[in-house]
């Protein structure tokens, strides 16, 4: 039987990149307008609710909504690495940093103190925490894959489970984002089978990616 996250997988790093907003004038309204303008706004609140009407009580329902709610995420992380590139905190290139965007920057945006205690606050971002945890310790599921061959790579998996479980706050927070990063890789460039299984893998994480997706909102 397939398990989730055993697909072969090659990363795109610029689902958003620069070009995306040339000749709408819409990049330097971004850097230039520090309060989340209405545009955005409204953009990221249709795409939530889109989100919160799917259900996570069926494998196609939670592929949805993890596909719909980062559709909002990925709009808020490249305004934020957009704000820390006007501020002289990050420098871009011709090709949008998206990996390095989804995951440091967003903790150099939020800081890694406010994400781990939101995600601390919340019983059930918590739980889905330990959930991931657990399955990364099992074995259940192997998020950091070969990019070429699709491989299991256990030394990069038990990296990854030490820093969910770390104290310190950066490095899980870290963690975190590069465990959804690496999700998101399996989810949009993989093969997308639906297998019920997965689904004890995709609750816990849409829920950690909803309660990231509403910090970086309130930080914006």
């Amino acid at each position: 039987m397939p398990i989730y996250g055993l697909v072969s997988v090659r990363c795109d790093t610029s689902i958003v990149n620069l070009e995306f907003f040339a000749g709408t004038g819409q990049q330097s309204r971004l850097l230039n307008d520090m309060a989340l303008s209405l545009e955005l706004r409204d953009f990221c609140d249709s795409w939530r609710a889109k989100a919160a009407a799917c259900s996570l009580e069926n494998i196609h329902g939670a592929f949805e909504r993890f596909f719909t709610s980062y559709v909002a995420f990925n709009r808020l992380y490249t305004e934020a690495t957009f704000r820390l590139a006007q501020q002289g905190h990050v420098k871009l290139r011709e090709r949008f940093p998206d990996s390095l965007a989804a995951q440091d920057y967003v903790v150099q945006f939020c800081t890694a103190a406010t994400l781990t205690q939101a995600w601390e606050n919340s019983a059930n971002a918590t739980a889905a925490l330990h959930e991931i945890a657990d399955h990364l310790r099992e074995g259940r599921f192997s998020p950091k894959l070969d990019p070429v061959t699709g491989d299991r790579r256990p030394a990069k998996d038990l990296e990854l489970l030490t820093a969910l479980e770390s104290n310190g706050r950066n490095r899980k927070a870290k963690a975190v984002l590069e465990a959804l990063y690496a999700l998101r890789c399996n989810m949009f460039h993989g093969q997308k089978d639906f297998h019920l299984r997965q689904l004890a893998l995709l609750r816990p994480a849409i829920l950690l990616l909803e309660v990231t997706t509403d910090v970086l909102y309130h930080a914006l």
